[in-house]
């Protein structure tokens, strides 16, 4: 049966998937604290409003590329059925 690490797997070492866990936590953790520095009511830099608009946009776009393999992987598994 293929699984989602085959798929990603390629040339890249095993240890990529630990590394982005610990990587995913600390930025949970960040955008934690962040959040709760900020007030509604606060009138931000836009140098800082862009820094958090993007590493929005990068996560979302990790989040939209492992969704899709997963989706991907679900058919893919269907289809052998």
């Amino acid at each position: 049966m293929l699984k989602l690490k085959d798929l990603l797997e390629s040339h890249h070492d095993r240890n990529e998937g630990k590394m982005a866990k610990y990587d995913v936590k600390e930025i949970a953790q960040d955008a934690m604290d962040v959040f709760k520095m900020i007030d509604e009511k606060d009138d931000l830099p836009e140098w800082l409003e862009a820094k958090i608009t993007k590493a929005a946009d990068y996560l979302n776009s990790a989040s939209r590329y492992i969704s899709g393999n997963i989706a991907r992987e679900e058919n893919l598994l269907e289809d052998l059925d």
